[in-house]
């Protein structure tokens, strides 16, 4: 296992997307491996069940808190001291 640092170091370096590409990656196969919450077979259940089921499971979390996905997404951009990039080309 990889040693870890502070969270200050990747702070002042900025967003790192790639990085948060993977941190990403590997909550969803968490997810995955838990079978999403509603005992989805691992490997057999499409991908896209659970994209779909984490989607509506995250609307709902938004919703119990007041929150619209634009609201979160602007909140979120505040605590990172960012703008959401409005048009991003891959």
């Amino acid at each position: 296992m990889p040693e870890t640092g502070t969270l200050e170091a990747h702070r002042a370096e900025g967003p790192n997307l790639a990085h948060t590409e993977t941190m990403l990656d590997a909550y969803l196969e968490r997810f995955i491996v838990q079978g999403g919450g509603e005992g989805l077979h691992p490997t057999a259940t499409p991908l896209e069940e659970f994209l779909d089921l984490y989607k509506e499971g995250y609307l709902e979390r938004l919703a119990d808190q007041g929150l619209s996905r634009e609201q979160a997404i602007e909140r979120r951009g505040a605590k990172m001291g960012m703008a959401p990039v409005p048009s991003a080309a891959r």
